[in-house]
């Protein structure tokens, strides 16, 4: 599956490599690349000239299991709604958080003009990922400071 949400790559990725999780047959056989948006000519085209459109049971079952793990990352913390809706608040809030999660959802630059700030994380962007405003590293959620 090609993408440009970047995000996706990285939650895949650690699901992919899970050791024990109930749906990982569903996602074995998927694979997301992520692509630049302007380099997705077909998506691009589609996305402006759409036909009504049925999805078909495989696409409703694979919608409601990407919304399953999505939840099912989020679940796991052990914080109230209350306090994960502060951490979204705080971590767009936190300058460097809210710079890194541009990174994350853009690309770090390919061309060296990564921000000094920000040259620590680039070596961590295979493990670090944005899910719903907040940011997880390893499947464990950046709490900033």
């Amino acid at each position: 599956m090609q993408s440009d949400h970047r995000p996706l790559e990285a939650i895949f990725r650690k699901y992919y490599h899970a050791k024990t999780t109930e749906n990982a047959p569903t996602f074995t056989a998927l694979q997301v690349d992520c692509l630049p948006g302007e380099q997705m000519f077909v998506a691009d085209t589609l996305s402006r000239a759409y036909l009504p459109f049925q999805a078909s049971a495989d696409e409703h079952e694979l919608a409601e299991d990407i919304d399953m793990l999505m939840q099912s990352l989020l679940s796991d913390d052990p914080a109230s709604i209350n306090k994960m809706e502060q951490l979204r608040e705080e971590t767009a809030q936190d300058p460097e958080l809210s710079q890194l999660m541009m990174c994350l959802r853009n690309g770090f630059a390919t061309d060296g003009n990564v921000p000094h700030n920000m040259q620590h994380y680039k070596k961590l962007v295979e493990e670090l990922y944005e899910l719903d405003g907040l940011l997880f590293l390893h499947s464990r959620l950046v709490v900033p400071l």
